[in-house]
């Protein structure tokens, strides 16, 4: 038995454009439709790995389908990007049943993701944040810093981002930190910290995202 949930909607614009030797930007190409990437995580509780399969449908859409015992639960998401990357487990409040980072958009230099987790009652839902998929950003090159991680802040499991830009002037990078708190099928943001004047190579810019996995 196959039930679908209700498609993700978003639009993430895409970073940085490459240029031919002949000015001409230089078109990324988008995944094959029909390519497909698989990751093996507790989405469900029971103790037992599932088969999460992330599916190119076309240019822009992909499937996202969480192989439960005696049935398949599906849902689909933007799929903005050239490569098809493959989805990571997570278990962002360490309550033992995983969420599933998707990417759903991908440029010169940032990845951005979706989670996904398993409802009983809606099938696979995109964790929300004020009405709309929350977004996850990693990457940002030499101008700029995003990522995230999970910790334990003292007050319980929390999910760490990171958002900065390089100054010129100078030569480090001003920001912010958030730390956001995950309630059923939604998260919101607990609190934030902004920074400034700080090295490339400070902890506040280089988050683990590994510190997520079940």
């Amino acid at each position: 038995m196959y039930r679908r949930s209700g498609r993700c909607l978003g639009t993430v614009a895409l970073a940085g454009a490459a240029v031919l030797a002949t000015g001409q930007p230089a078109v990324a190409q988008p995944a094959p439709a029909g390519e497909s990437e698989t990751v093996h995580a507790d989405v469900d509780g029971d103790g037992a790995a599932n088969a999460v399969t992330v599916r190119k449908v076309d240019d822009t859409t992909q499937v996202i389908s969480f192989a439960l015992p005696g049935e398949s639960v599906m849902t689909t998401a933007p799929a903005e990007y050239a490569v098809l990357q493959t989805p990571r487990a997570t278990d962002v409040d360490r309550d033992g049943v995983a969420e599933v980072a998707v990417t759903v958009a991908a440029g010169a230099n940032t990845q951005t993701f979706q989670l996904f987790k398993y409802d009983p009652e809606a099938g696979v839902v995109a964790i929300r944040r004020g009405g709309e998929p929350f977004t996850l950003h990693e990457g940002g090159g030499a101008t700029a810093r995003s990522g995230y991680q999970c910790e334990d802040t003292g007050k319980g499991w929390m999910l760490r981002t990171v958002d900065a830009r390089y100054d010129d002037v100078t030569a480090k990078f001003d920001g912010t930190s958030s730390w956001f708190v995950f309630h059923g099928n939604s998260t919101s943001r607990w609190t934030r910290a902004p920074f400034s004047d700080v090295p490339a190579d400070d902890p506040r810019l280089n988050l683990d995202p590994t510190t997520c996995a079940p």
